[in-house]
């Protein structure tokens, strides 16, 4: 970031247009779409793409409602893409060559926001005038999920705008930023937090002085440390309460042999110990430290 250079070429700049989101592809960062709205501007000219790091755009809005508000890219098959538009959720599987309309189930009209499950992308969240609404088989058929959400039938809605949806690395946890009351627009904002479950385990590794270190978990883990004097390492792990850590550590007997024991707030935890690995479970609590000696 310490120098850029304009990249703007069949972008039509002098349009009074927001771009509101930039979408990368994930293996191929030539690839880059724009999503313009008229969003605290004047008007909305739907999705442009370049295939060619930004020397060159080209608008992709065959079959798409250009009043856009998201747009989010399929982390598997890149070649997918979804937009929220004022219409409802549309859908391509060309890399945005042509577009469909894919909100069967959707009520409300006019959806703000959406956040995919990166573990399962056939997985979304819409906002919706109406509250949210998820999908299971990518956009096919849609259903609400508002349980415990204080959703508004009238006035504004929900929701005005976007940034108010995100799922977060596990797809386990769904946030939403929602309208406290339907009666005054300026009025102040809750945030709410579904745990759909602990979530599957993720494997960690740690490189230490040439050799790995192997975590397992269903936790968010961090902060690794190895205390060769007093054998012992130590990290931090992070769960949303109401689910369980499963955790299994595999050392190299080069770095630590003979693992004995587990202990999480200075708490000893029953173990399963198996050659070099040590497994171990305990409900989340926020923010914990783990012991391994």
């Amino acid at each position: 970031g310490n120098t850029f250079e304009e990249v703007d070429n069949g972008f039509p700049t002098e349009t009074q247009t927001s771009i509101n989101a930039i979408v990368i592809h994930p293996t191929n960062p030539n690839i880059v779409y724009v999503m313009t709205s008229s969003f605290e501007s004047v008007k909305a000219i739907g999705v442009y793409k370049t295939v060619n790091g930004g020397q060159l755009w080209q608008p992709v809005n065959n079959g798409l409602d250009l009043e856009t508000n998201d747009l989010q890219i399929d982390p598997a098959d890149p070649e997918t893409l979804y937009a929220a538009a004022r219409r409802g959720v549309y859908k391509s599987v060309d890399g945005g060559t042509s577009w469909k309309l894919s909100s069967n189930g959707l009520l409300g009209g006019e959806v703000k926001d959406l956040a995919i499950d990166p573990v399962n992308p056939l997985i979304l969240y819409a906002a919706t005038f109406n509250g949210v609404y998820r999908t299971k088989n990518g956009g096919e058929i849609w259903y609400p999920v508002n349980l415990d959400l204080p959703i508004n039938s009238g006035g504004n809605g929900a929701f005005e705008h976007d940034r108010v949806l995100e799922v977060d690395a596990t797809g386990h946890v769904v946030y939403v930023i929602i309208r406290a009351t339907d009666k005054d627009r300026f009025a102040g904002r809750l945030l709410y937090r579904a745990v759909l479950g602990t979530p599957d385990p993720v494997i960690y590794e740690f490189e230490v002085n040439g050799e790995t270190i192997n975590v397992q978990s269903t936790s968010h883990i961090s902060n690794l440390f190895v205390d060769l004097v007093d054998r012992e390492i130590r990290f931090t792990v992070a769960g949303p309460k109401g689910t369980v850590s499963r955790t299994t550590v595999t050392v190299p007997q080069t770095v630590l042999s003979e693992l004995t024991s587990a202990i999480v707030d200075g708490k000893d935890l029953p173990v399963q110990i198996a050659g070099t690995s040590v497994s171990f479970e305990f409900p989340h609590n926020g923010q914990r430290q783990v012991t391994i000696r």
